[in-house]
């Protein structure tokens, strides 16, 4: 990572580091006790509660000012965590996080020149997506030594190791960016600001989805390995709306009993693997997308299963399957946040190591990320077959229909014939014993291509409501 320069903006950074690294605050404790309270996501500290810590009584008025930026990330990556009572744990409920309408690009340019945060935000994108080895674990019963990652790691006790390696690795950089202004850290002070300045990085990227959005194999070129993150750093609901085609195909992997099937497309693709696989699960490691009518033929490769030889001593399989949903919906916040007239993402900025220029981010960052947040969750539900259609009410049909090109408009995709099929068949079920895509309700086959014809809700031309091989005539 090159050094980070002592810019203007870094400056305004100087200003952030001394509310809460000054002398009178490194050595309070409390404050320790406040990164100990959130260090996992997992408290969610009220600001009125500050008025109550020796810490914050010592600030200026600026200096509460910054140290609340702080307070915003952490809360919000503890909202994610932690929703409120009876909501989901999933991408809508996230997009109401009080903290994403207060936070835009100014507040998260204070956190990024907290010194040691922009380098830990730069070596975390660096470890997890190059899955750097940061120990080994023994199996309790088969005594099998295996070797873990940030990704693969399956213990607070396994990430806690990776956040250690991190905080050790910024501590020279920190020190450095101190000195230049004019202050020397002592070894406890230093220890305190690495920590913070680690976990504030962390709850940047857990609230932004990004170890959501990073783990992905079929969406990411050149990684040949199974799905692998599923530890404290992963929402899996969250996940499996933001790239829905992945969290499928992941899902063809699966046992029998430990079947959760993604949605009434996920229960017919699965059903269709095992067939094709001799009633064996596959081990994927090749997949091809066919679209649905590039070629009339194309119906009887959908779910295909072939041998590709060994991976690791074990047999390795290609799938072939229909692109019935999208590869992704939505990304990570460093994804989402575009920046200046090029377009390249927050995120390309972090991955090579530049320095972020932040006065090229026109967009209000979380705000607009948050409403992304509901639309996909939106559209993940009718992919997966959750906004049912009551037959028998035109009314009903074309305000479906409606809903539908509402959310799909958000995508840039209310024209696509292809998906608003998929969507009608994922809602209404698909027999799981048949190779081509038929709907599993004849009944429903036939009102289906009354109610969605443009005689009435408009949904579909004539001829594309449904498959030209599962048409009752």
């Amino acid at each position: 990572m090159a050094d980070i320069p002592r810019s203007s903006a870094y400056e305004i950074g100087q200003g952030i580091g001394d509310s809460i690294s000054g002398p009178r605050l490194n050595t309070d404790e409390k404050y320790g006790e406040f990164l100990d309270e959130t260090e996992w996501f997992n408290s969610r500290f009220s600001k009125e509660r500050l008025t109550e810590t020796s810490y914050y009584a010592l600030m200026t008025p600026e200096e509460r000012k910054n140290h609340k930026y702080i307070l915003d990330i952490s809360n919000a990556a503890n909202f994610k965590n932690s929703p409120p009572q009876g909501s989901p744990p999933n991408l809508d409920t996230q997009s109401k996080c009080p903290e994403f309408n207060s936070m835009k690009g100014p507040e998260t340019k204070r956190l990024y020149y907290i010194p040691g945060v922009r380098q830990s935000l730069e070596l975390y994108v660096q470890y997890y997506e190059s899955d750097k080895i940061f120990g080994t674990r023994i199996d309790s019963i088969s005594k099998e030594v295996s070797e873990y990652s940030l990704r693969t790691a399956n213990s607070f006790e396994e990430l806690n190791v990776c956040r250690e390696a991190i905080r050790n690795e910024i501590r020279v950089n920190t020190f450095l960016q101190y000195r230049s202004t004019g202050r020397e850290l002592k070894e406890e002070e230093l220890n305190l600001k690495c920590r913070e300045s680690e976990q504030v990085a962390l709850s940047i990227l857990y609230a932004g989805n990004y170890f959501e959005k990073a783990d992905s194999e079929w969406n990411n070129k050149g990684r040949i390995r199974p799905i692998a993150c599923f530890n404290e750093l992963v929402n899996v609901p969250s996940k499996f709306a933001m790239k829905p085609a992945d969290m499928m195909i992941l899902t063809l992997s699966k046992d029998s009993a430990e079947l959760v099937p993604y949605g009434k497309i996920g229960v017919w693709g699965f059903a269709q693997t095992m067939e094709s696989n001799g009633g064996n699960k596959p081990n994927i490691r090749e997949v091809e997308f066919i679209a649905d009518e590039n070629d009339p033929n194309s119906k009887n490769d959908f779910w295909r299963v072939s041998s590709i030889g060994l991976v690791n001593g074990k047999e390795a399989h290609k799938v072939i399957i229909p692109e019935c949903y999208p590869r992704q919906l939505v990304g990570s916040i460093l994804d989402e946040t575009k920046i200046g007239e090029t377009g390249d993402s927050l995120l390309t900025y972090i991955r090579s190591g530049r320095e972020v220029p932040w006065d090229l981010i026109k967009s209000n960052m979380w705000s607009d990320y948050s409403l992304k947040l509901a639309n996909a969750q939106a559209l993940a539900d009718l992919l997966q077959g959750k906004t049912p259609i009551t037959w028998g009410d035109n009314d009903k049909f074309t305000s479906w229909a409606r809903d539908v090109e509402k959310f799909l408009s958000k995508f840039g995709q209310r024209q696509s014939e292809s998906i608003k099929r998929w969507i009608l068949y994922g809602s209404i079920g698909v027999d799981p014993k048949s190779r081509p895509p038929k709907l599993s309700n004849k009944v429903a086959r036939r009102a289906a291509i009354y109610a969605f014809s443009p005689k009435a809700s408009n949904y579909l031309p004539e001829g594309k409501i449904v498959f030209p091989w599962d048409r009752p005539w």
